[in-house]
C-alpha cells in the first residue's frame, strides 16, 4: 500500500472583507526519485584527462541529463560498457584503459565502488569484455579475454542478484572451456545479450579473436553450454579483429537466438552479411547452418547492427560496408528476411573501431516502426530511415541536432526504453569526441519526432574516438515493484508545497457551499503502477481518521456529517457536535496516461460525500485486469464541495487528507 498525505488544508476569514478564503496546502511525504517507468537512465563515459569515469543521470520526464558526476577513481578509461539490473537499482560497468587493464565497478543506487580488475590485453580500442544480467534472478555475469590464444581464451565471474555491490560478492574467475574448434586466436571483442522473457535466466555471449574467428556460447544460469563456431573469416578494416562487425539478440517472445556478422567475402556488390539462429528458447537449443542474410546482390557489412522488437519476434538489421560505403538493411519477420539493398550509396566509410549505423523499434497505439540511423558522407544532420514491418524503409528528412554533429561520426548507440515502447535514445560521438544524445518518440498516430536530449554543448567529451568511450542504459527495473501516489508538477517532479484554491464565500447566518478543484496542470495527482499486477484502486480519506475535524484554534466544523438540508448543514448524531460535509466528484476529472500507455481498464470513482462510519474513504480511480502495467496516470480536475455551517467562527481551518493506492 502506498500513500500520499494532503495536509494543512486551511480555511480562514479575512476580518476586513468578511470573506472565508479556503486554501488547501498539500505537504508531500514522497520525494521524486528515478523511476524506470518514467524512462530514466544513466550515461557512463570516459572523460578526457580524468581517471574517474563520469556519469550523467537522464530524466525521462524532462528529456534531459544532469551535470556530470564522478564514479570512483581508477585509471584513465578509454572504452566503457554499462548494464542495468532488471531486478533492483543497480548498474554494473566496466572500462578498459590503454594499458590493457579492465576495471569492473558497481552502482548500488547511491554510490559507486571498485569491484575487481584484471588484465585483458590490448590498448583499449577493442572491447574485450561484456556484461549480462539474468532477467529472472538479476544474477550478473562478466566475461572477458584472458589475453591468451585458443584454449581457455576467456574467463568469467558472476554475482548473485540477491547480493549488492562489493568485491566479496563475486565468484572467483572461471575459465571458459574454449578450444581450437571455436577459438584459435586471442579474443579481441566480446558481446552479450540476455533473454528478456520474465522467467528466463539465459544469456548468450559471442566473441571475435585475432584470427577473425567468431564463437558463441549460452549461459544456462549456472554454466556456459552449447559452444558454436559461427565464422572463421570475419571481415576486417585492415587487421584482425579491428572492428566489431557482429551482433547477438534474442527474439522477445520465443527466446530464439539470432547472431549476425560480416564475412570477409563480402565486398561492393557481394553480400557480406551472414546469420545463424539457435531456436527453442533453451540453453540446449540447436544451432542452425550459417547462411547469407540474403543471396541476391548486396554489399559488405563492415559496420552493422541488429535490434529486436520488444513486442514481437521481429528484428531489424542494417550495415555499411567499407568497400563501397553503401547502406543496406533487412527485416526479420520471425522466420525469414526481407532485404533492402543500396539505400544510400554515399555513406561515411567505416574505419577501425567505428560503428556508424544503428537500428531500433518504437510502438504506440497499435503503430510499430523500425528505424535506421547512420552516418551519411555529407552534411551535419542526423540521417535516418523509418519502416513499417514488412514495408520498404523510407528515407526521412535529416534532423538538425543541437549541438550540430560534426560531419564525421565515430560510434552510434541506441537503447530502447523498456517501459515506454514509444521512445528510444540515440547517443553518438563525432570526430570532436563530443557525446550527443537524441530521443526518438512515436505519438499515438504513429508519427516520429526527434528531440535534443543533450545540452547545446553536448554531454561531455570522451578520451578518444572511435573507441566507444560512452555507454547509456535506461533503468530496467521499477523501484520496489510498487504502486505509488504523488503530487507532481508539469515536468513530473514532486511538488514541494502543492495547493488548491476553493471559492470564497461570504460569512453568513445560513449554511454555505464552497467549491474547488483537486489537481491542475501544475499540481497533478500521479498514480504509478510499477508492478506486474494490473488491478489497483486509489482513494482519499482523512489522515486522522473519521473523527477528524476542520480546526482553527478552538473552532471546528465537520467534514463527514450528512445531517440537514442540504446535507452537512446540521449537526447529527455522529461522534461530534459539529456540522459540515465534504463531497468529492471524481467523474469530473481528466486522466492523462504516460506516453505509450493507455486509459484502458481505468474507471473514475462515483461522486461521494464523506459520512462517518459509512463512507470514510472515497475512491478516486481504479484499474481492472485489462489495465497497463509499468505505467503512470496523471489526474486533474476533481471537483470538491464543502458545506460550511452557519455562523462559522472566523479563522484559518485545516485538516489532513491522505491519498492511498492499493493492489486488488
Amino acid at each position: 500500500m502506498a500513500e500520499k498525505r494532503l495536509r494543512k488544508t486551511r480555511f480562514w476569514i479575512d476580518s476586513v472583507c468578511g470573506v472565508i478564503l479556503i486554501l488547501s496546502c498539500i505537504a508531500p511525504i514522497l520525494t521524486h526519485k528515478a523511476y524506470a517507468a518514467d524512462g530514466d537512465g544513466m550515461l557512463l563515459y570516459a572523460a578526457a584527462s580524468n581517471t574517474t569515469p563520469q556519469t550523467e543521470t537522464y530524466h525521462g520526464w524532462s528529456n534531459s541529463f544532469d551535470s556530470a558526476a564522478g564514479t570512483v577513481s581508477g585509471t584513465q578509461p578509454n572504452i566503457v560498457q554499462l548494464k542495468s539490473s532488471p531486478t533492483k537499482k543497480e548498474f554494473i560497468a566496466g572500462y578498459e584503459d590503454t594499458s590493457g587493464n579492465l576495471q569492473i565497478i558497481c552502482y548500488d543506487g547511491s554510490s559507486w565502488s571498485n569491484e575487481w580488475s584484471v588484465t585483458v590485453g590490448g590498448t583499449g580500442t577493442t572491447r574485450r569484455f561484456d556484461i549480462a544480467y539474468e532477467t529472472n534472478t538479476g544474477d550478473v555475469t562478466v566475461a572477458y579475454s584472458r589475453n591468451t590464444a585458443a584454449t581457455n581464451a576467456l574467463a568469467y565471474r558472476t554475482k548473485a542478484g540477491s547480493t549488492g555491490c562489493g568485491s566479496g560478492n563475486w565468484s572467483s574467475a572461471t575459465n571458459f572451456p574454449t578450444g581450437t574448434s571455436v577459438t584459435t586466436g586471442t579474443v579481441q571483442w566480446v558481446k552479450a545479450a540476455r533473454d528478456s522473457r520474465s522467467g528466463s535466466v539465459l544469456d548468450t555471449f559471442i566473441w571475435a579473436d585475432s584470427n577473425s574467428d567468431l564463437g558463441a556460447a549460452i549461459w544456462s544460469g549456472s554454466a556456459f553450454t552449447d559452444f558454436k563456431s559461427l565464422e572463421t573469416s570475419l571481415e576486417v578494416v585492415s587487421a584482425a579483429q579491428d572492428v566489431d562487425d557482429f551482433e547477438v539478440q534474442y527474439e522477445s517472445m520465443s527466446g530464439d537466438i539470432m547472431v549476425v556478422w560480416a564475412q570477409s567475402t563480402g565486398t561492393n556488390g557481394i553480400m557480406g552479411g551472414w546469420y545463424d539462429t539457435c531456436p527453442g528458447g533453451t540453453s540446449s537449443c540447436t544451432w542452425g547452418t550459417a547462411a547469407k542474410i540474403w543471396t541476391q546482390a548486396g554489399d559488405d557489412a563492415t559496420n552493422l547492427d541488429l535490434s529486436a522488437d520488444p513486442t514481437s519476434d521481429e528484428m531489424a538489421f542494417a550495415s555499411i560496408g567499407n568497400a563501397g560505403s553503401d547502406l543496406q538493411a533487412a527485416y526479420w519477420s520471425g522466420s525469414a528476411w526481407t532485404r533492402y539493398a543500396n539505400q544510400d550509396t554515399s555513406c561515411e566509410t567505416p574505419i577501425a573501431g567505428s560503428r556508424k549505423v544503428q537500428t531500433g523499434w518504437v510502438t504506440n497505439n497499435g503503430h510499430t516502426q523500425w528505424i535506421e540511423t547512420y552516418d551519411d558522407s555529407t552534411g551535419r544532420g542526423l540521417s535516418w530511415y523509418a519502416a513499417t514491418p514488412g514495408s520498404t524503409p523510407v528515407k526521412q528528412t535529416d534532423f538538425t541536432t543541437s549541438p550540430l554533429i560534426n560531419d564525421i561520426r565515430e560510434r552510434y548507440q541506441v537503447d530502447m526504453n523498456p517501459f515506454d515502447s514509444s521512445k528510444l535514445m540515440l547517443l553518438l560521438t563525432d570526430s570532436t569526441t563530443t557525446i550527443i544524445a537524441e530521443q526518438l518518440t512515436m505519438d499515438t498516430s504513429g508519427n516520429l519526432t526527434w528531440s535534443d536530449a543533450s545540452a547545446p554543448s553536448g554531454l561531455g567529451t570522451t578520451q578518444s574516438v572511435p573507441p566507444e568511450g560512452f555507454s547509456f542504459q535506461y533503468y530496467r527495473y521499477t523501484p520496489g515493484g510498487s504502486l505509488s501516489a504523488d503530487i507532481v508538477d508539469g515536468s513530473g517532479g514532486s511538488v514541494g508545497s502543492p495547493s488548491f484554491a476553493m471559492s470564497g464565500i461570504i460569512w453568513s447566518f445560513s449554511c454555505a457551499t464552497s467549491t474547488g478543484t483537486l489537481g491542475d496542470s501544475s499540481q497533478r495527482l500521479r498514480f504509478d503502477n510499477g508492478t506486474g499486477t494490473a488491478s489497483w484502486s486509489a482513494s482519499i480519506a482523512a489522515t486522522g481518521g473519521n473523527t477528524t475535524l476542520w480546526s482553527s484554534g478552538s473552532a471546528f466544523y465537520d467534514f463527514n456529517d450528512p445531517t440537514g438540508s442540504p446535507p452537512g448543514c446540521s449537526a447529527g448524531t455522529d461522534s461530534d457536535v459539529y456540522a459540515g460535509q465534504l463531497t468529492i466528484t471524481p467523474p469530473s476529472a481528466a486522466i492523462a496516461p504516460q506516453s505509450g500507455c493507455s486509459t484502458t481498464g481505468l474507471s473514475l470513482g462515483s461522486q461521494s460525500a464523506f459520512n462517518e462510519g459509512v463512507t470514510d474513504a472515497i475512491t478516486l480511480l481504479s484499474a481492472d485486469a485489462s489495465a497497463d502495467v509499468a505505467c503512470y496516470w496523471d489526474v486533474t480536475g476533481i471537483d470538491l464541495s464543502q458545506q460550511i455551517p452557519a455562523e462559522q467562527p472566523t479563522g484559518s481551518y485545516q485538516i489532513g487528507l491522505t491519498l492511498t493506492i492499493v493492489a486488488n
